[in-house]
């Protein structure tokens, strides 16, 4: 009866936010001498802490706008993120400050971010040398350099991590030195010496210290808000874990990652769980570039953030993604053609085959190098193509699953190939196998686009492709009406599959529903512009996300708004020579041009670069035949 109660009232202390409102409010307290007014805009509740215009908004994700609005006010451009998560968000009205003099914990500008770099630099290249401590840096530093400051410096040597020091309770310029000294000489690593200065990438994070616990949920969810940093208190004991760590170590979810701070950062049992108190915390956290001179890059947690240049189009920057992305696959495929179809870029290993992904990436590979008139990538593809054509008849242990959908991508790469014989062949064994697959939405969906090539003249293949999709469209219809798990990337294809069904049968509903499934998907696209893999989850992963975005540039100026910030998405990413900091030098070169798996696993998988280059084949055409707007 007891346990029951505890349970009830930690289940009505989330529900109405109770400790994150207090935990903020007690923040609130040691920094500001006024009552400034909290609008607080959650489910269940809209109410203000003290009288007056808000200067602090406590809100459900996204929720900015619409709280303003209650306000009569929609300034957004004026409000600062303090805190953001995936269950609520926390800002604060930055123009209440003079003169444009704001505090420590509002983003640093790249100068003030250049200069703390440089500073740190300077400080290790000194005590390296001589066993001493630079001097306090004289001229004109910025006020917010003498607050108080949380701060970690990290330095990783030739993708090494080799010292990661926190200091706490001195002003920002100090807590820089002392924690460049301490990361240096940090006991868990070898000691960094001077001649491996230069090739030092220096890494900086300010913490916030603003530490929200975390609610049940968050602490029972299978994914982690990897842009924050997490602190775990038990019994006097405490364990950092900073965005850095995701770079680092895979994890399986929020309970594996707490059990991992209390063991390796806290220095404690595991089974002191129970007893641990979580808090969660913004982090604004900046690299050196790799190349000289020294730039500094923002992170957005683990990952370096990618800006395309001023005067690039989006086309520009997905071509040089793309390219990125087909010489990867060129540099790792095997003498008799196979690609390996997963890399972990932290040991180097590799998965053996996938004859389904070989196929499909194979074929993206021939249709992008035929856009880009590129005799290397049309040659990998032909290389893949023969060793798939060698096995994929006479292998005796592939399912008819497998078979299948392996024929299917290589019937594609047959024709991008030219193999128009070999094409007939594979069309026959497809149809010799339809009758014999099981249902899976994404795999009846590719059986339909591939009848549907063919059924030109034929009834009865159109009939056939239809037949095909319907169990999909009832599934996602019977899916989205009840709010029922939707895995978005195994039922995108219904978007090409009903218009051309709408086209074949002059089925204007058809057409419509097509529309309407785009405008779902295109709604579902999260602020970093990638798609969640599930409707209503904020977990997204580069296969999903390039799959969906393969898709949406069969209509590229319908979809322009969503592409672009897909297309930014997937360029922070991508491995380039400075989103690989943290693989050592023998590895890296091999991993730059394929795409981080997602936040929590650095794997690169090859279906992943075939969306995209899909994606971004189309979005040529589609610029060269003067479809598409040449601004996007």
């Amino acid at each position: 009866m007891v346990l029951t109660r505890l349970r009830f009232m930690e289940k009505l202390l989330d529900v109405y936010y109770i400790r994150q409102i207090n935990s903020f409010t007690e923040w609130l307290a040691r920094h500001s001498r006024e009552r400034e007014t909290v609008f607080i805009d959650l489910p269940r509740q809209e109410r203000s802490i003290n009288s007056g215009a808000p200067a602090f908004i406590f809100c459900a994700p996204d929720g900015l706008a619409a709280a303003l609005e209650k306000n009569g006010r929609e300034d957004t451009s004026a409000w600062h993120a303090l805190f953001r998560s995936a269950e609520y968000e926390i800002w604060e009205y930055k123009e209440k400050y003079e003169q444009g003099i704001v505090p420590l914990r509002f983003d640093l500008s790249d100068e003030e971010k250049s200069f703390a770099l440089a500073y740190v630099r300077r400080v290790l290249d000194e005590y390296l040398e001589t066993g001493k401590r630079a001097g306090t840096p004289m001229g004109n530093i910025s006020d917010r350099f003498f607050e108080s400051a949380i701060v970690d410096v990290a330095l990783w040597v030739r993708g090494a991590l080799r010292g990661s020091r926190i200091v706490e309770g001195m002003s920002f310029i100090d807590a820089l030195q002392e924690a460049a000294i301490r990361s240096c000489r940090d006991e868990r690593f070898k000691p960094l010496v001077a001649e491996e200065l230069d090739a030092t990438i220096i890494e900086i994070a300010i913490i916030s210290d603003l530490h929200m616990p975390l609610l049940e949920r968050e602490r029972d969810a299978n994914t982690i808000h990897t842009a924050n940093g997490y602190c775990v208190r038990v019994r006097g004991a405490k364990g950092w874990g900073l965005p850095a760590i995701f770079n680092g170590i895979t994890f399986k979810g929020m309970h594996d990652f707490v059990r991992y701070l209390l063991k390796r950062k806290a220095h404690v049992p595991k089974d002191w769980l129970a007893d641990s108190v979580v808090e969660t915390f913004a982090v604004n956290n900046f690299i050196e570039s790799a190349r000289t001179p020294k730039k500094a890059l923002s992170l957005y947690g683990p990952v370096v953030r990618n800006i395309p240049g001023s005067a690039d189009t989006m086309t520009r920057t997905i071509d040089t993604i793309a390219t990125r992305a087909a010489d990867y696959l060129c540099r790792i495929q095997e003498a008799d053609g196979n690609i390996p179809p997963i890399m972990n870029p932290l040991t180097g290993k590799r998965s053996q085959v996938d004859w389904a992904r070989l196929a499909f990436t194979a074929w993206t590979l021939a249709v992008f190098g035929s856009e880009g008139n590129s005799v290397r990538y049309r040659k990998a593809a032909d290389k893949a193509f023969r060793y798939v054509m060698n096995m994929v008849y006479t292998h005796p242990y592939l399912d008819d699953s497998t078979r299948g959908m392996t024929l299917v991508y290589a019937y594609n790469l047959a024709e991008a190939l030219g193999e128009t014989g070999e094409a007939e062949r594979i069309h026959t064994a497809i149809l010799g196998l339809v009758p014999k697959l099981s249902y899976d939405p994404a795999h009846y969906s590719q059986i339909a686009l591939h009848l549907l090539k063919h059924s030109e003249g034929d009834v009865a293949l159109l009939a056939k492709a239809e037949e095909f999709s319907n169990p999909v469209l009832r599934e996602y219809e019977q899916r989205v009406l009840s709010g029922s798990p939707l895995e978005l990337a195994r039922f995108v294809e219904l978007i090409p599959i009903l218009r051309a069904l709408g086209n074949s049968l002059n089925d204007q509903e058809m057409i419509r529903k097509s529309k309407t499934i785009s405008q779902w998907y295109v709604s579902q696209q999260l602020r970093d512009g990638s798609f969640p893999s599930a409707a209503g989850s904020e977990f997204a992963y580069t296969r999903g996300t390039g799959k969906i975005f393969e898709v949406l540039c069969l209509e590229p100026e319908v979809n322009k708004m969503c592409i672009e910030q897909t297309i930014r998405w997937l360029l922070d990413m991508q491995y380039d020579e400075n989103n690989t900091y943290f693989i050592e030098n023998d590895i890296r070169k091999e991993s730059i041009g394929g795409f981080r798996h997602d936040f929590l696993d650095q794997s690169i998988w090859i279906d992943a670069i075939g969306h995209v280059l899909l994606g971004a084949t189309r979005l040529t055409a589609k610029k060269e035949s003067g479809e598409l707007s040449p601004v996007l």
